[in-house]
């Protein structure tokens, strides 16, 4: 089985003068020190998962308040002032709820610039790609469904017999992501995102069952959190664990817990031999 392709950086850089840059003055300046923690902590997400960008809602907020030890009001305030003085991009903000920047771009492009693929959504991208030396760039946008599009119609959205047939042969198709859909909705109660359909497809294009992503689901339900946000920390952490399968979960998930891997070797971790901001 092929190792799956992670998405996200082990280590992300971070300038000896951070606390100079003129943008961080003025968000210490209206939030205290505290703010460099959350910065920080929001950094790390950001790099770890999709490497350049985050989807920004209350769930992501209440895990960087719980992480860091503040509240989530001071999360929000910290997030405002950081969009506000250009931190994050406020135009990518505004029309995705996504925290990114030019910055953020560079520095993760630069890192991964050797990697044999590298996912991409072109909607996101601040920065020209053409000076990279890429030898494979997918758009993962090209497979992205919209919000007000209705996925689970069966009434009026049947497909033909034979295209049924004919599906059913791949684990991957699109009915296949579509059940995964479905299975949001119906324990989360509202359909994916159109992030979150990405995420998903990104997650099945790394090798990864959609049975393992359901099972992601359950976890989340079973603690509690009925957010896509919670169900992906969970998957990223099976990805890096290289779980692609039901079958891996059974055999190497603790039986108290299967959220947390047990008896799986350390990945070597590589880190970036340069550090910029």
């Amino acid at each position: 089985m092929a190792r799956p392709i992670k998405q996200g950086l082990d280590y992300f850089p971070l300038d000896v003068d951070f606390l100079q840059d003129i943008k961080i003055r003025k968000i210490l300046r209206a939030c205290g020190s505290g703010s460099i923690t959350v910065l920080i902590c929001l950094l790390g997400n950001i790099y770890r998962d999709c490497g350049y960008y985050m989807q920004w809602d209350e769930d992501i907020c209440f895990l960087v308040a719980d992480t860091v030890g503040t509240t989530e009001r001071a999360v929000t305030e910290i997030v405002k002032k950081s969009l506000q003085v250009k931190f994050f991009d406020q135009n990518i903000f505004d029309k995705y709820t996504i925290l990114t920047s030019t910055g953020i771009q560079k520095r993760y492009f630069e890192a991964v610039e050797r990697r044999k693929e590298v996912q991409i959504n072109k909607d996101l991208i601040l920065i020209n790609l053409t000076k990279y030396k890429f030898s494979n760039l997918i758009n993962v946008n090209n497979n992205l469904i919209n919000d007000d599009i209705n996925l689970i119609n069966d009434d009026t959205n049947e497909q033909s017999k034979g295209e049924e047939s004919k599906e059913n042969n791949s684990i991957n198709n699109v009915n296949t992501e579509v059940n995964v859909y479905k299975y949001i909705q119906t324990h989360f109660g509202t359909l994916p995102s159109g992030i979150a359909v990405e995420e998903i497809n990104s997650f099945i294009s790394d090798g990864m069952q959609p049975e393992l992503i359901c099972r992601a689901i359950d976890e989340s339900v079973n603690n509690g959190v009925r957010k896509w946000v919670y169900a992906k920390k969970i998957l990223n952490t099976w990805l890096n664990s290289n779980w692609l399968t039901l079958n891996d979960y059974l055999l190497f998930g603790d039986k108290k817990n299967n959220t947390i891997p047990i008896n799986q070797p350390k990945k070597e971790k590589k880190g970036l031999d340069q550090w910029q901001n």
